[in-house]
């Protein structure tokens, strides 16, 4: 591959706090989806119900012992303390959430069909992973469709888009709490915002039959939303109704709504994480293709986690190929990288380096131009 055309700003933008870690390609690559495809072993694309069914049992048993540990052993023995009362929800809250961000994962696995080969068994049992985190399973899964049909474009992405520098001043002159929950409070409420009414420049909740993304779907996808609302409204009057009058508001507390944050801060944290960089580009509906797109997608090693969240890391892959099994998306992606040379991105920045590089350098991106990078406040 020769030298590839890159951003002649890059150089004014140089922070030596933040140094560059990609290349900031503008060319559009010369290999195709085809080539790329044609790498990638046969039985990387099996889908294999069993396996997966087992992994989303895992899930759930981790999940149940957890609150079985806690709730019968480790509250009642430091139940005398306040302090430590307080120490063991959080941790607590800490562990349950990050297995339940697990059982969402599972949840995102049914939605792109690549849990199982069959739709129904696909969608039960993406139910069953989503519903009790809250989440509303159609509705989230053709908003995600939308994402993966248009991500990196400015114009239709739908998963944390960035936002021009217009954008980004009138949001803060006046709306200065979406400001805040776009940036430095993203990881607290960031996501049950999203589900309730979407990006904040494209207003598209998820709980609504008008809602702009389920215009144009058929009246099967439509039954499949009211499926899933009937679900979800269902189990949350049996979180704020039930479980409060036969355990109380404290336990409710307790041993849900914590977790419910940290496993809503998991899914904006690593939508963040993959799909922000000050060195990823975006691109204007003219520039755009679903391959560039899927290039700005950004990789990253979650270390121990990763086994746990399902490879969740090997992000790149995924978002060119949807129905690879997450268990065979390392062995894909190794096979893939060679052909994607630089266009391939592996963060080796840690989590919270790159947050902090992300809060200070990724603020908007240019009005004007069709691939565009994003921009520092200041």
């Amino acid at each position: 591959m020769g030298k590839l055309n890159q951003d002649p700003t890059q150089a004014q933008t140089k922070d030596n706090r933040f140094p560059q870690e990609f290349p900031r390609i503008l060319d559009a690559p010369t290999f195709d989806l085809s080539k790329v495809r044609s790498t990638i072993p046969k039985q990387c694309w099996e889908r294999n119900t069993c396996k997966s069914i087992f992994y989303f049992a895992k899930d759930y048993s981790q999940i149940i012992v957890t609150f079985l540990v806690f709730s019968q052993i480790i509250f009642p023995h430091f139940s005398t303390s306040m302090t430590l009362s307080l120490i063991t929800w959080v941790l607590y809250s800490t562990i349950q959430g990050t297995l339940m961000w697990c059982l969402f994962v599972i949840g995102h696995d049914c939605g792109h069909k690549s849990f199982s080969e069959n739709d129904f068994i696909s969608h039960f049992f993406g139910h069953l992973s989503h519903t009790p985190l809250l989440v509303p399973y159609h509705p989230w899964r053709i908003s995600h469709s939308l994402h993966h049909a248009n991500h990196g474009n400015l114009h239709k992405d739908e998963a944390y888009v960035a936002i021009t520098r217009t954008q980004y001043k009138e949001i803060s002159e006046k709306w200065p709490i979406i400001k805040f929950f776009r940036y430095e409070g993203y990881l607290l409420g960031g996501w049950t915002l999203y589900l309730i009414y979407g990006m904040p420049q494209l207003y598209r909740g998820h709980f609504m039959l008008s809602s702009e993304i389920f215009k144009g779907r058929s009246e099967t996808e439509l039954n499949q939303v009211r499926l899933s609302l009937t679900l979800w409204w269902s189990f949350f009057l049996f979180l704020i109704i039930v479980v409060p009058y036969y355990f109380g508001v404290l336990s409710l507390f307790q041993y849900y709504v914590g977790a419910y944050f940290v496993c809503g801060g998991w899914v904006s944290l690593v939508t963040l994480l993959h799909h922000t960089h000050p060195d990823a580009p975006w691109y204007r509906t003219e520039a755009w293709d679903y391959q560039r797109g899927a290039l700005t997608t950004i990789d990253r090693d979650y270390g121990v986690l990763e086994s746990f969240h399902h490879n969740v890391g090997t992000h790149t892959i995924h978002h060119l190929f949807t129905r690879i099994p997450h268990y065979h998306l390392k062995e894909a992606n190794k096979a893939v990288r060679p052909i994607l040379g630089e266009y391939y991105k592996l963060s080796r920045v840690s989590i919270w380096q790159m947050m902090v590089k992300i809060w200070h350098q990724c603020r908007f991106v240019a009005d004007e131009g069709s691939v565009v990078f994003y921009e520092p406040a200041n």
